[in-house]
């Protein structure tokens, strides 16, 4: 199984080839918005954190207030089809901004294996951005500073799949949600507050930097994985 990169972009373009880091790679962005219409962009947990923080409020607020359904899942977007960041001066959020606004126009796949895969995609037809083999696609990451969101975005990837497979493994599991919906649900989505109260119960300090506190949220939702495969392996015991 594969993850794609969350977001619903437009699918790449005839001619783009699957790439690697190393391949050419350029884009100058002109801060033209039109790529800011008519997306649906997802978050995860840590994304919502740092929008969150950039903007100065709290996660509650903004699952509220900018996600639909105040599921703080996806983005929501205004009756244009506009991102609800979309300021008159164009992002209003940029320097917290999402992965997958990070990453366009490159399209990433990431495989089960680890391996991954870039594709170009098809920018708006009126788009002002401009393509160029000026640099290569690792360098245009390391510009938008999209590695520490990657390696983000792949640690809850991971976690997803181990918990689909798990959930597929657990007879009668079927209807629970899958991936974010079940943090939803357990009440997790919330980074800042599922990690302050798990280190109070530990007597662990709660770190200052966001970093920090994402290692030990992927620390407690592998712990719950844990914990289901415990129940499952008891389960299978008693029969």
């Amino acid at each position: 199984g594969k993850m794609e990169q969350q977001g619903t972009f437009p699918k790449p373009s005839g001619g783009a080839m699957a790439q690697d880091r190393e391949s050419r790679f350029g884009f100058t962005c002109s801060a033209c918005s039109r790529c800011c219409f008519n997306k649906r962009i997802q978050i995860n947990p840590y994304e919502a954190a740092m929008l969150a923080a950039g903007i100065g409020i709290d996660i509650d607020r903004l699952r509220r207030d900018h996600t639909e359904a105040g599921d703080g899942i996806y983005l929501t977007r205004r009756k244009d089809g506009a991102c609800t960041f979309l300021g008159s001066e164009g992002c209003s959020v940029h320097s917290v901004r999402p992965l997958v606004c990070r990453l366009y126009p490159l399209g990433r796949v990431r495989h089960a294996d680890g391996s991954e895969e870039w594709h170009r995609l098809e920018p708006h037809p009126r788009s002002a951005g401009r393509f160029d083999d000026s640099g290569t696609i690792a360098a245009f990451l390391e510009e938008q500073q999209a590695l520490t969101l990657m390696a983000v975005a792949d640690g809850y990837a991971d976690w997803v799949n181990r918990a689909q497979s798990l959930l597929a493994r657990r007879r009668g599991a079927s209807h629970e949600p899958a991936g974010f919906g079940m943090l939803a649900q357990a009440d997790l989505l919330d980074l800042d507050k599922a990690t302050r109260e798990w280190c109070r119960a530990r007597g662990r300090p709660w770190p200052d930097r966001l970093e920090e506190r994402w290692k030990i949220h992927l620390e407690l939702l592998h712990e719950q994985l844990d914990h289901l495969e415990g129940e499952g392996d008891e389960a299978e015991t008693a029969r």
